[in-house]
C-alpha cells in the first residue's frame, strides 16, 4: 500500500490559518481594547477630564461667579468700561486662579455654557444699577465658541440687552481663525453693534494680520509690554499705538499697577487704562460703590494730570 501523505498536510494547513486568523483577531481586539482604554482615559481620568467634570458639577451647584474690573479713560480718570470675569468658588481648583482652570475650559465645547454664563450674570447684575447703563461690557470670547455654529446664537441670547455696549475680547494667543463663517457671524453681531476687541496683543505684525480679517474696534496692549525695558517698553508702546491709530482702532493698556505705570501710558497716546492701579476686579457690591462714588480711580486722582 502507498501512504497517504497529503491528508496530514492538508490538516496541518488547515491548523496554520485557524491558528492565523485567531492571532489576528486576537491582534485587533488587544488594539481595540486599548483604544477604548485610551479614549476612556483622556475623557475621564486625565487631570484636564477631572477638572471639566468638576466645572461642570460646579456650574450647576452655582460655585461659578462673575467680579468685573474698571476701564479708565487716561484723559479724564473715569470709569468708562468693565469687564466681566469668571471666578471659580472650588476648594480644589478655585485657588489656582482662572488662567488655570479657563485656559483647560476654552480648549473644549463646555466653553460654551461658561460663556453663556458670564454674558447672562452680567446682564442681570449689572442690569439694575443705573450708574452703568453708560459702560461698555467687555466678555473674553474663545476661539473654539467663536468657530462654533451656535455662537451668534448664544451672544444674542444670552446678552440681547446689552449688545450695543457689548465688547467681545479675541486673545492674540487663540485667536480664532477667519473663516467664512466666523466671519459673517462678526457681521450678524456687529449689525447689533456689538464691538470687537484684540486682547493680550504684544507685536504689531500680528495684530495687522488679524485686523485684516477682523476690523478690531480695541487693541489691548498685554500688560507683558509694561514689563519690558524702558527703551523697548517705550518703543513697543509707540509702534502699537501708530499702528492703531492707523487702523482705526482705540488703544487700552492693560497690566498698569503703579504709579509709574499710569504715567508711561498716559503719556503713550493710548486712550484706557486698566490694571490693579485703578482698580481691582471686585464683586458686585463693591463695583457698585465704586461706580455711585463717581467711577473715578481715587490713586489716579493723586497722580494727575492724567496726560
Amino acid at each position: 500500500m502507498r501512504p497517504v501523505v497529503g491528508a496530514g498536510a492538508h490538516v496541518s494547513g488547515r491548523v496554520l490559518a485557524g491558528l492565523a486568523v485567531w492571532l489576528v483577531l486576537w491582534l485587533a481586539l488587544t488594539c481595540l481594547f486599548i483604544r477604548g482604554f485610551w479614549i476612556f482615559y483622556k475623557r475621564h481620568l486625565t487631570p484636564d477630564a477631572k477638572l471639566i467634570r468638576a466645572a461642570k458639577a460646579g456650574l450647576r451647584r452655582g460655585e461659578f461667579r462673575v467680579e468685573y474690573q474698571p476701564l479708565v479713560n487716561l484723559r479724564e480718570g473715569r470709569c468708562v468700561g468693565v469687564d466681566a470675569l469668571i471666578r471659580w468658588d472650588n476648594v480644589e481648583y478655585g485657588h489656582l486662579g482662572p488662567y488655570h482652570y479657563m485656559s483647560r475650559i476654552e480648549q473644549g465645547s463646555f466653553v460654551v455654557p461658561v460663556t453663556r454664563f458670564i454674558l447672562a450674570t452680567a446682564v442681570r447684575e449689572l442690569g439694575p444699577l443705573g450708574a452703568s447703563k453708560s459702560l461698555y461690557i467687555g466678555i473674553k470670547v474663545a476661539a473654539r465658541h467663536v468657530e462654533s455654529r451656535t455662537f451668534v446664537s448664544d451672544v444674542m441670547g444670552s446678552a440681547e440687552s446689552i449688545l450695543s455696549r457689548l465688547v467681545l475680547h479675541m486673545p492674540e494667543e487663540h485667536c480664532a481663525r477667519p473663516t467664512k463663517g466666523v466671519l459673517d457671524a462678526i457681521t450678524v453681531l456687529r449689525a447689533k453693534g456689538v464691538r470687537l476687541a484684540m486682547s493680550g496683543v504684544t507685536t504689531v505684525e500680528k495684530y495687522r494680520g488679524f485686523h485684516k480679517a477682523f476690523h478690531f474696534d480695541l487693541l489691548k496692549i498685554d500688560g507683558r509690554v509694561l514689563a519690558l525695558d524702558d527703551g523697548e517698553r517705550r518703543n513697543r508702546l509707540a509702534a502699537l499705538v501708530d499702528a492703531a491709530r492707523e487702523l482705526g482702532s482705540n488703544v487700552v493698556a492693560e497690566g498698569v499697577e503703579s504709579a509709574s505705570h499710569h504715567k508711561i501710558v498716559s503719556r503713550s497716546g493710548a486712550e484706557f487704562g486698566q490694571g490693579f492701579f485703578y482698580g481691582r476686579t471686585m464683586v458686585l457690591s463693591l463695583f457698585a460703590t465704586f461706580l455711585n462714588a463717581g467711577g473715578n480711580s481715587l490713586r489716579g486722582k493723586r497722580v494727575r494730570p492724567w496726560q
